[in-house]
């Protein structure tokens, strides 16, 4: 069961790609891992700060693929300065954000939003740790310390990610592009 920050293009590929290889796994390189298939997995919330999806069922958003899944963009945090005017920000206080996630218990809460939004990625695991569920990093914002990493293993929850300066992606990409130059 997870939650996701971020309604932007990586999380609608996630989603489609979630439904569509709930019918078929040809195509997967690990249709099962740990013990788990994609049919083990589901997405219980979404959150965004953009007043555009903030509010709209998921399936309206995702306009392009068919979808099951019903549910409506939460408002999110937001902590950092984002590049949308201040009147199309729709975002919520930390408590009232760990509230939603108590309500929808997810077991892991994943933070795809806009790189560089380093408050907002700290506060979403903070919050996960609060409302007890584990916490992946999917973002290049720096949010594990040691502190924090201690805390989460000793409610037994796990936390990960951080930096994906080590895959092969847009932020790996540019920086080599920068260097080169």
């Amino acid at each position: 069961n997870v939650a996701i920050t971020g309604v932007g293009n990586v999380t609608k590929t996630l989603i489609k790609g979630l439904e569509f290889y709930k019918n078929s796994t040809e195509g997967l390189w690990h249709p099962k891992l740990a013990g788990f298939t994609v049919n083990d997995m589901s997405v219980s919330g979404v959150y965004d700060v953009d007043s555009s999806k903030v509010g709209k069922k998921i399936k309206d958003i995702i306009t392009d693929y068919k979808i099951d899944s019903d549910f409506p963009v939460q408002a999110g945090i937001a902590d950092d300065i984002i590049n949308i005017p201040n009147s199309q920000v729709k975002s919520v206080k930390y408590n009232e954000f760990v509230d939603s996630l108590k309500k929808i218990k997810p077991d892991f809460l994943v933070n795809l939003i806009s790189s560089g939004m380093e408050k907002s990625s700290e506060s979403y695991a903070k919050a996960a740790l609060e409302a007890e569920c584990s916490f992946f990093n999917a973002t290049s914002s720096k949010t594990i310390t040691p502190q924090l990493k201690s805390s989460f293993e000793s409610k037994g929850l796990m936390i990960l990610g951080d930096d994906l300066m080590s895959q092969f992606g847009g932020t790996a990409f540019h920086r080599g592009m920068m260097e080169f130059m």
